[in-house]
């Protein structure tokens, strides 16, 4: 399988980097047949429109091309992403991806529900997409 790293030159250097991981990774993923032999699902637990929906449609955009197996972005907002989360989560196959936020290792830890799934051993993580800063900001009067 033929695997290209070349990406628009909008794109941030470091996005780069981690779809040729995760491309080197599929490939080396691979068995008797090459992977992904069906379309592959890439699910967001935010809503469309969103900077983690944008960066998620570039990614399957690109991954679509590079694979040559179509890549559908499937938003799946609400819970603090643990819908998406646990579709991911009990999905039978291998053609079925989170693209997870910060946010998922703590769903354990902020939220009293009990969770079906373990946010850290009931997943692999495959690369970094993107980081962002977080700030905390307060009145200047808080002191």
């Amino acid at each position: 399988m033929k695997l290209t790293t070349s990406l628009p030159r909008t794109w941030p250097h470091g996005l780069g980097m981690a779809l040729g991981l995760l491309l080197s990774a599929a490939a080396q993923a691979q068995t008797t047949a090459i992977w992904p032999t069906q379309p592959v699902r890439l699910l967001v637990g935010f809503s469309a429109g969103g900077p983690t929906d944008i960066v998620a449609r570039s990614l399957a955009e690109f991954l679509g091309k590079s694979l040559g197996q179509s890549v559908i972005v499937d938003n799946r907002p609400g819970a603090n992403t643990i819908i998406a989360a646990q579709a991911v989560a009990q999905s039978k196959d291998q053609h079925t991806l989170l693209m997870a936020a910060t946010n998922h290792t703590m769903i354990s830890a902020l939220y009293s529900r009990q969770i079906q799934f373990d946010p850290v051993k009931s997943f692999k993580g495959v690369c970094r997409i993107a980081t962002t800063p977080t700030v905390l900001v307060v009145s200047p009067s808080t002191g």
